[in-house]
């Protein structure tokens, strides 16, 4: 089976192209601690997929893709803290769209933005 014959499969594809997108977007601006898709947590993965799915089948805007992805932190026990920490599941993101600075803002954008760029070009290349 190729990678694009099922929706699933364009589905995680979207995840690792917008996933690693955004890792991209982190080492830019001096974060090298992000994983590649493949040495990532299951979670990461796991959130990475749902946001797709949202934005693929429920046309997910940025502020819907951040509030999939606070829900899904917060069921696995991660809450508000100033600094990030992965051992204590502490991130500062873990707050209402309205107040994320514009920096994280933007990556959820690119995000959304990523996803569905690449669903369309998998689609384009059923033809």
């Amino acid at each position: 089976m190729n990678l694009i014959e099922t929706k699933d499969a364009r589905i995680t594809a979207c995840a690792q192209v917008a996933y690693e997108a955004l890792r991209a977007w982190d080492l830019v601006h001096g974060d090298d601690t992000g994983k590649a898709w493949l040495a990532a947590a299951e979670w990461e993965r796991e959130v990475s997929i749902k946001c797709s799915r949202g934005v693929i089948v429920d046309g997910s805007t940025p502020e819907q893709n951040h509030r999939t992805w606070l829900t899904f932190m917060a069921d696995l026990g991660w809450t508000y803290g100033l600094n990030y920490d992965l051992a204590t599941k502490v991130s500062p993101y873990m707050v209402s769209y309205d107040v994320l600075p514009t920096s994280h803002k933007s990556k959820d954008y690119i995000f959304c933005r990523t996803v569905q760029t690449v669903y369309v070009a998998l689609q384009q290349g059923d033809r």
